[in-house]
């Protein structure tokens, strides 16, 4: 059995009278033929006849709202005097060539509403209004669409929303982000190899002196770039050499490197913006660059992610190392770091990088940013001073928790050269599986990252919404978009991270709330594809005796935003009322 055709639109309605009329002339049957054949929308000798004896009414329709592209019928607004006004102002807007946000047409609805004596206390203007008023006015990210132009029905394609500038597209000199996850350890492209590969390093080249400190000429501000920012490290036109394919007796010891981990550091240097060494887990790669680096001091916040704090224990008890806080920079003596992780396990909030270099190159020291719950394209730590970069590669990265990985990014090839060297000795290479189960996941990262950051935004939206109405178990939640520093939304290049934490009023209710989800795992696995709930205080990896142990933390997947909604409201309300949802089900 066939799928039922849709039923034509107002337009779709004026086009087959217009087939009729012609010129030439044509039949209702003759009519009827053509547009079946097209199987656009169902059309009947009842339906046409219809169309027929209506046929003014739809023209006047049509002519009056030119711009119902996909309605039915002129919709019924409930202030359309106010509706009106609205749109003659963001008419006047546009005629000034300036761009118009949500928020400006929700004010510009709350100011109207007053003018015109309707009641404004109890007015929302809902997302589903909001975006009606928008499809019909033709706004789409601040910008009014052209305007429509009838075609001949046979020709015709709904591409209004569909606005590509070609000579920006042939011009544009740079590959893209999702491309080079894709191509760059493609050992036949010429377009994307802009970072050499390393000379062979031998097993028994010394590098057992200290890095020389090279203090930056200055720490450039945030810029106010235009977001998202990605990087533009390499300029594929200005590198056509050929790439040498892989020879297998390079690598002569797995040990040291092997072809899999190659490939996934050419990717990882072309979306970073740096020189990149991989590890076997992000804790390898603290261990990797903190013992390179060897510093006599480090400031480091006690929160956040407790494997760093038990790598800096252990190397107090080989090399000294003194641990101090982050309000201690001025005890640094050079050649220190401070290590700082943005944003911050569990609760996701974000440190100003900019601030912390000031602070670790005015002691001729370094800063460390571990990165991991904001890897590219969501932060970039070079552009805002890091000197390095460290990132936990089996969160995002991977997506799907099943092998372990980690890197360091610096930003010369010297760094890599001999962090490479150590690796060999530490033993912390990454697996040759592992690697190709990461080369496997890195050519979807980009899409699962920017699904879970929106679904993340509409949770966090949602939830600080309806606080009232779980006030009696939620006490706070915790997340990025809710900081009021300036410096957040430049910082994460306009999106925030998938990351989440909801404080509850006692740790019995959040312990209960655990076993109530449906969708949302308990797992300590966390940042893969599917969206995972834990509570903070049992989780080594960052509980500590400070932890509040009434924290649920949330890291956000890439399943469907509403059902994920529909689940943590279940659940809160499960012990909320728990007579009602046992109702429901």
């Amino acid at each position: 059995m066939t799928d039922k055709l849709p039923r034509a639109t107002l337009r779709q309605k004026i086009q087959v009278l217009d087939y009729l009329h012609g010129p030439p002339s044509r039949s209702q049957r003759e009519t009827i033929e053509h547009f079946r054949k097209l199987g656009e929308f169902g059309i009947s000798q009842a339906t046409l006849s219809t169309w027929v004896l209506k046929e003014p009414a739809l023209r006047a329709q049509l002519s009056s709202n030119p711009t119902l592209e996909t309605y039915k019928r002129k919709p019924r607004l409930k202030y359309p005097d106010v509706t009106k006004a609205v749109e003659e102002e963001i008419d006047r807007y546009f005629a000034e060539n300036e761009t118009i946000t949500d928020l400006q047409i929700t004010n510009l609805f709350m100011k109207y509403m007053e003018q015109l004596g309707y009641p404004t206390k109890a007015f929302k203007l809902s997302k589903g209004w909001l975006h009606a008023f928008k499809k019909r006015n033709r706004i789409f990210n601040g910008r009014r669409l052209r305007e429509w132009q009838p075609q001949p029905a046979e020709t015709y394609n709904d591409s209004a929303s569909i606005d590509l500038n070609y000579e920006e597209i042939f011009n544009n000199q740079f590959v893209g982000f999702n491309t080079r996850l894709i191509h760059s350890d493609d050992h036949f492209t010429n377009l994307i190899n802009s970072i050499p590969g390393l000379e062979q390093i031998s097993q028994d080249t010394d590098h057992t002196e200290s890095v020389e400190f090279q203090s930056p000429s200055t720490i450039p501000p945030p810029q106010p770039e235009k977001l998202p920012y990605y990087p533009t490290i390499q300029n594929p036109l200005q590198n056509q050499l050929s790439r040498k394919p892989y020879v297998l007796e390079n690598f002569n010891y797995s040990k040291g490197s092997h072809p899999n981990s190659e490939k996934v550091e050419k990717i990882l240097e072309n979306i970073t913006e740096g020189y990149a060494t991989i590890y076997n887990s992000g804790t390898s790669a603290i261990m990797g660059i903190l013992s390179y680096l060897n510093p006599p001091m480090i400031c480091i916040n006690n929160s956040g992610y407790q494997g760093t704090h038990r790598v800096i224990k252990l190397l107090s008890k080989l090399t000294g190392l003194q641990k101090l806080t982050l309000e201690e920079t001025e005890r640094l003596q050079p050649k220190s770091v401070i290590l700082i992780e943005t944003p911050m396990n569990p609760e996701g909030y974000v440190l100003d990088i900019a601030k912390f270099a000031r602070l670790a190159h005015e002691k001729q020291s370094y800063l460390i940013v571990d990165s991991t719950l904001a890897p590219p394209p969501l932060q970039f730590p070079f552009k805002y001073g890091a000197d390095y970069v460290v990132y936990s590669a089996v969160k995002y990265l991977a997506g799907v928790s099943d092998l372990g990985a980690g890197f360091v990014v610096s930003k010369k090839k010297t760094d890599k050269a001999n962090l490479h060297s150590e690796r060999h000795s530490l033993g912390t290479t990454i697996a040759n599986f592992d690697s190709f189960l990461l080369l496997r996941s890195l050519r979807t990262y980009k899409m699962r990252m920017l699904t879970q950051c929106q679904n993340t935004e509409k949770i966090v939206t949602y939830l600080r919404e309806s606080m009232d109405k779980y006030s009696m178990v939620i006490n706070k939640l915790h997340h990025s978009s809710l900081q009021l520093d300036p410096f957040v939304k430049q910082q994460l290049n306009g999106f925030y991270n998938p990351v989440l934490a909801i404080e509850f009023k006692s740790e019995e209710l959040a312990d209960i709330i655990l076993t109530k989800f449906n969708f949302l795992s308990n797992n300590p696995n966390i940042e893969g594809g599917e969206t995972v709930v834990e509570l903070a205080s049992k989780n080594l990896n960052f509980a500590r005796p400070s932890t509040n142990s009434n924290l649920l933390r949330i890291s956000v997947g890439c399943e469907d935003y509403e059902d994920l909604i529909k689940d943590i409201d279940q659940a809160l309300m499960s012990v909320i009322d728990p007579e009602r949802v046992g109702n429901s089900l």
